[in-house]
């Protein structure tokens, strides 16, 4: 968590703004620039972006908690109620929460969201008492594999943006820019880690490729630090890979 919002003048910014936020992501443009939009607008605006796994949904997430600060991000497969409460109370200048697969968040923990989204206000009673913070303007940005599962008053909170599936060749450009940018990786093991990430690990998810890049610096690393991750993984989590808040 990092305090002090980042101020843009948009209007100035034009079409470039959206390169501020995501950089990283390839393709979306027309999207890009309508979140950039959201993001600094005055107003409180709540999003879900819908899609399978291997849609770069996540990478909007991570972009953002990247250009933005006041910023809280939950994954919501391994996050409870009581800590994401605990947490907001304990960080008042939240402006924006990132949701990573937010229908996996229980009913209650929804209903909380809800409540936090249409109010400004957190609750929590302990021991017959009852904790309340304000928190003024606050955005939410989400993701979700299967819409249907999110409870219908907060998702009728929520504007919807479906994303297709990327194919591979969009894939391997996305990992070619990200392993240049973040990582100073050479094509050549960009593609690599593209192809391993497609073909032999199966999950088509960008989060894997993230993960080689931080563990790879040649060609010939790349396919034994794939098989040695997927041997110990379990096989639950091939599909929906966690992510890190600092990434």
């Amino acid at each position: 968590m990092t305090e002090g919002i980042l101020e843009i003048d948009f209007e100035d910014k034009g079409l470039q703004s959206k390169d501020r936020f995501f950089s990283d992501i390839h393709l979306y443009n027309d999207l890009k620039l309508l979140l950039s939009k959201m993001l600094v607008s005055k107003e409180a605006l709540h999003c879900v972006l819908v899609g399978p796994p291997a849609s770069g949904k996540t990478m909007f997430l991570l972009s953002i908690h990247k250009s933005m600060t006041d910023v809280f991000f939950i994954d919501a497969t391994n996050a409870s109620g009581a800590g994401i409460v605990e947490k907001l109370f304990a960080y008042p200048r939240t402006r924006i929460i990132l949701i990573d697969e937010i229908e996996k968040m229980p009913r209650r923990d929804q209903n909380m969201l809800l409540n936090l989204l249409e109010t400004g206000t957190l609750v929590s009673t302990k021991v017959r008492k009852t904790h309340e913070t304000k928190f003024a303007g606050i955005k939410l940005f989400a993701t979700s594999n299967d819409i249907e599962r999110l409870s219908k008053p907060l998702r009728s909170r929520l504007m919807e943006f479906h994303l297709p599936e990327y194919n591979f060749n969009e894939c391997r450009e996305i990992v070619e820019k990200l392993a240049a940018n973040r990582y100073r990786l050479n094509k050549e093991i960009a593609d690599k880690i593209a192809s391993t990430v497609w073909y032999e690990m199966g999950t088509k998810d960008v989060r894997d490729a993230l993960q080689l890049m931080k563990l790879v610096s040649s060609v010939d690393e790349v396919e034994n630090t794939a098989k040695t991750i997927m041997k110990y993984k379990p096989k639950i989590l091939n599909s929906s890979p966690l992510v890190s808040s600092d990434q």
